[in-house]
């Protein structure tokens, strides 16, 4: 019984932080010393480990959402929760991995990235979300994906 209640829980949490799970980076701030700068370039090539972030934890959300704990063993759930803690290993490598880059995850759900940039002498975001080939967008440090305008126009 305490085993069920314990991966209920788990399974929920992890559900619930993956449905609105964000990692704001430094755009809150204007100093440029805490930020990596990105050429366009930089920031397309980085894009295939940006998709594999956003893939391997869309697909640790489905695995949590069709997870039916009451038809599991004792055994199944232990190795259920096995399997998600190695999952949230893999996961959480991936976002350091991308952090250290220089790379700010806004929202994990929608894919939403931003890569610092220097645009005309100032500090812009470039911005990527899931499902665009490459990077397109930009917007000010406090617009957002509302005030996204087009790279190149």
């Amino acid at each position: 019984m305490f085993i069920n209640r314990f991966i209920s829980l788990v399974l929920l949490l992890i559900t619930i932080m993956l449905s609105d799970f964000s990692i704001a980076g430094p755009g809150e701030h204007s100093n440029n010393s805490e930020y990596q700068f990105f050429s366009v370039e930089e920031a397309n090539k980085l894009l295939p480990d940006v998709e594999v972030c956003m893939n391997a934890i869309s697909n640790l959300k489905g695995e949590a959402a069709h997870i039916n704990k009451e038809e599991l063993s004792p055994d199944e759930l232990q190795m259920n929760e096995e399997n998600m803690n190695a999952n949230m290993n893999h996961i959480n490598k991936l976002m350091r991995r991308l952090e250290d880059a220089g790379v700010i995850l806004r929202h994990m759900k929608v894919g939403l990235v931003d890569f610092p940039h220097m645009r005309k002498g100032r500090v812009v975001f470039l911005c990527w979300q899931a499902g665009e080939n490459k990077i397109r967008y930009w917007h000010e440090i406090n617009g957002g994906k509302a005030g996204r305008k087009p790279l190149y126009f």
